[in-house]
């Protein structure tokens, strides 16, 4: 990753993605990851940036002025990826129209449960166990009712 230059954000689903100049990174958080700058060495004075124990599922990147990008991950499920493969993924859930949403779920014809549909992210990326369950119950419908009803 040396030399290279932040270029964009995005993201897919659950997946961060970095672009850069030349390779794209993707950062997968696990179920209790989240981002940290560490401005322990910036130029600038960050007093209130977090300061994490050495060794607690902590990896990331540092930036030509010192500062590091921190992936932190006590169950150390999160991890950075090299170009990262889209192609498993399926569509953004935010991204959905009611009636794409609508095909994602009835196209397959008689399926798995609606939840465990919901939560294949190469059906619809984005999409967890606790938003599944807030959507459906929501929604008035048992998990375990099959998909294409």
């Amino acid at each position: 990753m040396k030399g290279l230059t932040l270029t964009g954000t995005g993201r897919r689903g659950k997946l961060l993605l970095l672009d850069t100049d030349g390779v794209r990174l993707g950062v997968r958080f696990g179920m209790t990851g989240v981002l940290l700058i560490d401005a322990t060495r910036a130029s600038t004075d960050c007093s209130t940036a977090p300061r994490l124990p050495p060794g607690l599922g902590a990896r990331g990147l540092e930036f030509d002025d010192g500062r590091k990008l921190i992936l932190h991950d006590p169950r150390r499920l999160g991890r950075f990826e090299i170009a990262p493969d889209l192609s498993e993924l399926g569509p953004d859930a935010l991204t959905l129209t009611r009636k794409q949403f609508d095909e994602v779920l009835h196209t397959r014809g008689d399926g798995p449960a609606i939840k465990a549909r919901l939560l294949d992210q190469s059906s619809v990326a984005g999409v967890g166990n606790l938003l599944a369950d807030e959507m459906l119950f929501r929604a008035g419908i048992d998990p375990r009712t099959p998909t294409g009803c």
